[in-house]
């Protein structure tokens, strides 16, 4: 993982991400700002998933944190954008606009 986010920073690729606030992401919010990050984290009350939904320029990630890491990669402009904007009403609002 950490090879993978060398590489991203090194391309200025920005990531914006929505996670549950769980112990290993308050630690990786720490380090945002130097690994080009923008890492929202929702209540456990509001948003408990074992998933996270991750942003990068016209790329979204979907990753199942559970027991089988597994995960999705959408390339389309048109969605990554469409999340970009779910992304900004939840850091604005800070509720949890997917139990809407």
């Amino acid at each position: 993982m950490q090879d993978f986010i060398e590489s991203r920073i090194k391309k200025q690729i920005f990531c914006e991400s929505i996670w549950s606030d769980w112990e290993v992401e308050k630690i990786l919010q720490l380090v945002d700002d130097k690994q080009m990050r923008n890492l929202k984290l929702f209540p456990k009350k509001l948003w408990e998933i074992k998933s996270s939904i991750v942003m990068y320029e016209n790329k979204v990630l979907i990753l199942n944190l559970n027991a089988i890491f597994t995960g999705v990669s959408i390339e389309n402009r048109e969605f990554c954008e469409t999340m970009k904007s779910i992304f900004k009403i939840c850091v604005k609002s800070e509720t949890n606009i997917f139990s809407i």
